[in-house]
C-alpha cells in the first residue's frame, strides 16, 4: 500500500526593495519586500504573515493596501491566501520614518504567524532541514535593518574676523541651527582645509533652531 507523506515547510525572506537604499533620514518612505515560499508538497490555504514596526517609524494604510493594521499600530498582518507546493509569494510593505527621528538604526522584522493546510486547518510544520525545529522557526522570521540620519544645517547670516591686540577674534550669526550641537574653529595659511588646524580645545556651543551670534 502507498501512502503519501505530506511535508509542510514554508520560509520567508525580508529585505529592502530595489532601488530602496539602506541609508534614510526623516519623514522619508522606506519599501520592503517580504517573500514567502511553500517548500513543502502539499497545498496550504493560507499563509499569514505580521510585520512589526520599529519605534520611530510609522504605518501609512493608503500606502499598504492589504495589510490590517494591529489596534496598537506597532504591527500590521496580512493573508497570502492559498500557496501551492514550490510557489513564492512575495508582498511589499512601506513604513515611514517619523519626522522626529534621531541618528540611529531601526530593525523592521517580518515572521510567519500561522500556516493552514489543504483542510483549512491550522498546521504547524513538519520537516526541519536537519530535524530541528528550531531551526523551522528560525526559517519563518527574517529583519532589515535601516540607518537613520538626521543632517545638519545652519543658515549663515555673516562671519568677521579682526585683529584684536597680538590676537584675531571671529564672529558669527545663524539664522537658523538644525541639529547642531556646536562648533570648532579651525586655522589655515592656505585655502585646504585637510592642512587647517583645530584651534579651539572644547566645542562652542550651538544656538538652537532659531540661530543666534
Amino acid at each position: 500500500a502507498a501512502v503519501e507523506v505530506y511535508v509542510i515547510e514554508v520560509r520567508l525572506f525580508k529585505t529592502l526593495a530595489d532601488g530602496q537604499v539602506a541609508t534614510v533620514q526623516a519623514g522619508d518612505n522606506v519599501n520592503f519586500v517580504i517573500r514567502v515560499e511553500n517548500k513543502g508538497n502539499s497545498v496550504l490555504q493560507d499563509v499569514v504573515i505580521v510585520d512589526r514596526f520599529p519605534a520611530g517609524t510609522s504605518f501609512n494604510s493608503a500606502l499598504n493596501t492589504g495589510w490590517t493594521l494591529a489596534l496598537d499600530e506597532r504591527s500590521a498582518t496580512r493573508s497570502l491566501g492559498a500557496m501551492q507546493p514550490g510557489q513564492i509569494i512575495e508582498v511589499t510593505i512601506v513604513l515611514q520614518v517619523d519626522d522626529d527621528a534621531t541618528s540611529v538604526t531601526l530593525v523592521n522584522i517580518a515572521e510567519i504567524i500561522e500556516i493552514r493546510d489543504e483542510t483549512g486547518q491550522p498546521t504547524g510544520e513538519n520537516n526541519p532541514p536537519s530535524g530541528s525545529s528550531e531551526e523551522l522557526v528560525e526559517d519563518n522570521s527574517d529583519d532589515e535593518p535601516i540607518e537613520v540620519t538626521v543632517p545638519t544645517a545652519i543658515g549663515l547670516v555673516s562671519f568677521t574676523a579682526y585683529r584684536l591686540g597680538d590676537g584675531l577674534q571671529v564672529a558669527w550669526e545663524t539664522a537658523f541651527e538644525q541639529n547642531t550641537f556646536g562648533y570648532h574653529i579651525y586655522r589655515s595659511t592656505t585655502n585646504n582645509f585637510a592642512e587647517a588646524a583645530p584651534i579651539t580645545n572644547q566645542l562652542i556651543p550651538g544656538q538652537g533652531t532659531n540661530g543666534g551670534s
